[in-house]
């Protein structure tokens, strides 16, 4: 099937709007309504309902979408490493929390490439679930989580930590008397639960994000606490701009580095997986690997 098919089908999903795909591909509105009617007659169902501003996707696109996405991604990833098939290079396909790649490896990819300059690694940055499945269907080779996916069909293993600590603006707040304006991070369910049990009078929070990022910069700005990563916030503490909450616990999040678990050997992933494991013991706040 022509993968610009798989394309159209993608973007009018995205913007509902047969013109606005048109534009975003940069085809005319006919060749978008081409394209989706022979995608229909191949597939033996129609994908969309079609109304004046109102596209909307009919149970069979609902579920042709996932496997749609799939396919893509599958396409763009061969593409790919074929077209560099000449240099002998074999793609890693990676993806991260977003949490833990802008805090821990910003400054690996040089790092890695300075040791590996012939590498081709697809990087991205996405969610667990979605992080979880991609691994699962083979369209990335390795993911970096908190958590290790009770599936037996992928494998996890320990390459760090990251220790959070709970830090204010204002100085001299305690956890559970005084706290003011805390901004919760998610750092996944076990951290929600250490916080349930450790602090159960804490505040509501002001402000529920997934990046630190986003929190160290609101408390900044507006005041407040929130767990942060300790390579984070090491500079504010030794500068007197933030300062540690009293009476809370320092809660440590393990990094697991997940893949296929009948993934066949391969040299070139070996050395992605021991330059993410040797970067983090090489941190001082990092922690090492498990």
């Amino acid at each position: 099937m022509d993968s610009e098919l798989i394309r159209t089908f993608l973007e009018v999903n995205r913007a509902r709007h047969f013109s606005r795909a048109a534009e975003a591909l940069f085809v005319t509105p006919a060749a978008v309504s081409a394209r989706i009617r022979l995608l229909e007659e191949h597939l033996g169902a129609r994908l969309f309902t079609r109304s004046r501003n109102n596209i909307q996707l009919t149970p069979a696109g609902q579920r042709f979408l996932p496997h749609a996405e799939h396919v893509l991604r599958s396409w763009n990833r061969a593409t790919l490493s074929v077209g560099r098939a000449d240099e002998h290079a074999e793609l890693v396909a990676m993806g991260s929390l977003n949490s833990i790649w802008s805090v821990l490896y910003q400054g690996w990819l040089p790092h890695l490439y300075g040791a590996h300059p012939a590498l081709m690694l697809q990087l991205e940055l996405s969610t667990t679930l979605s992080l979880v499945n991609r691994v699962r269907e083979q369209s990335l080779d390795l993911a970096l989580l908190y958590e290790p996916p009770q599936v037996s069909d992928l494998s996890a293993r320990v390459i760090g930590a990251m220790e959070l600590m709970l830090v204010a603006k204002r100085p001299g707040q305690r956890a559970l008397e005084d706290l003011e304006g805390y901004v919760h991070v998610d750092w996944g369910t076990p951290f929600s639960m250490t916080v349930s049990r450790d602090l159960p009078d804490l505040a509501d929070p002001v402000l529920r994000v997934d990046a630190p990022e986003v929190a160290w910069e609101f408390i900044h700005a507006r005041g407040g606490a929130a767990y942060l990563p300790l390579p984070m916030v090491e500079d504010d503490l030794a500068g007197g701009r933030l300062h540690p909450v009293a009476g809370a616990p320092r809660i440590e999040r393990r990094v697991y580095l997940i893949e296929g678990a009948g993934s066949p050997p391969s040299p070139v992933r070996a050395a992605v997986h021991e330059h993410l494991r040797s970067w983090l013991a090489s941190r001082p706040a990092g922690g090492g690997a498990g």
